[in-house]
């Protein structure tokens, strides 16, 4: 029998439901994409084309994938031209006037 200090206390085991796991995965993932989408924009040869090219990559989830393009397409003077039938490689041009105006 395991005789245990008075003060000892047993280590909590968490246990997260797969759901939740899963969304935090996947929010990580998001975030991940994000970081590297803006990466690519802000690149100096990016700028001064007012133009960069993203890719679907492997480790991106294909909901994020998704979230990404939803959302960039909701920002004004961008334009999103796919250059696969799958959306998975994608051509961002932005006019910097326009949002000027």
């Amino acid at each position: 029998m395991f005789n245990a200090p008075p003060d000892y206390t047993p280590p909590i085991k968490l246990y997260i439901q797969p759901a939740y796991r899963e969304a935090l995965v996947s929010e990580k993932s998001y975030q991940q994409l994000i970081q590297r989408v803006q990466r690519k924009i802000g690149s100096p040869r990016a700028q001064s084309e007012n133009c960069a090219e993203i890719q679907r990559q492997p480790e991106d989830t294909a909901d994020a994938w998704a979230r990404m393009l939803s959302e960039l397409g909701t920002v004004e003077n961008v334009t999103m031209i796919p250059i696969d039938d799958t959306a998975e490689h994608i051509r961002i041009r932005w006019n910097p006037l326009e949002s000027m105006a």
